[in-house]
C-alpha cells in the first residue's frame, strides 16, 4: 500500500501535467517482465505508463518528440523519467521505436536496488502502426546509473506495448 501511495502521489501529478495536451500525441501501456542484472534482486513484472508529445520533428522516415514514462514493478519498485522519443517508419506501417528517458527509480525492496536514484530509461522497440493510428510493439528496456556511481547492476525489461493515438 505505502508503494502505491507514493507512485500514485508520483504519476498523478505528472499526468495532470500533461493533461492540457494529453489529446496532442500518444499515451502507452505496457506490460513486461524486468530482469535485474544482479542475482540476489527479484525478477518481477511490470507495467508502464508512457505519454508522447506532438513531434518536434517529422522528416520522411523518422520524427523526434518529447515523452514521459513511468514504471511499477510486481516487487513495488518504480522508475519516472522524461526525455526524447523517436519513430522511424518502415515499410507496411512497421516502425522502429527508441527513446532515453533520464529519471527518478526508487525500490521498494532493499535486493532490488541499482545504485542511486538517478538512472536513465533505454528503450528499443519494433512495432505495427494500424490503420486507427494505434499501434502494437514489442520493447526492450534498460534501466542503469550509466556507472555514475560504483554499484550499477541495471534492469532489462521486455515488455508488450499499446499504443492509443489521440
Amino acid at each position: 500500500m505505502k508503494t502505491v501511495l507514493r507512485v500514485s502521489g508520483l504519476v498523478l501529478p505528472a499526468m495532470i501535467l500533461f493533461a492540457p495536451s494529453a489529446s496532442a500525441q500518444s499515451v502507452t501501456f505496457g506490460l513486461g517482465y524486468s530482469d535485474f542484472n544482479n542475482e540476489i534482486s527479484r525478477d518481477t513484472a511490470t507495467v508502464d505508463l508512457e505519454y508522447h508529445h506532438i513531434p518536434f520533428y517529422e522528416g520522411d522516415v523518422a520524427s523526434y518528440s518529447w515523452g514521459g514514462a513511468a514504471r511499477i514493478t510486481g516487487a513495488g519498485d518504480f522508475f519516472v523519467g522524461a526525455g526524447i522519443v523517436a519513430n522511424w517508419s518502415l515499410a507496411n506501417d512497421w516502425f522502429i521505436e527508441g527513446s532515453l528517458m533520464p529519471g527518478y527509480y526508487d525500490e521498494d525492496m532493499p535486493v532490488n536496488q541499482l545504485g542511486g536514484h538517478f538512472f536513465f530509461r533505454s528503450l528499443i522497440g519494433v512495432g505495427k502502426r494500424f490503420e486507427s493510428g494505434n499501434s502494437l510493439s514489442l520493447g526492450l528496456s534498460h534501466i542503469s546509473n550509466a556507472s555514475i556511481r560504483e554499484f550499477n547492476p541495471g534492469v532489462n525489461t521486455l515488455s508488450l506495448r499499446y499504443t492509443v493515438a489521440f
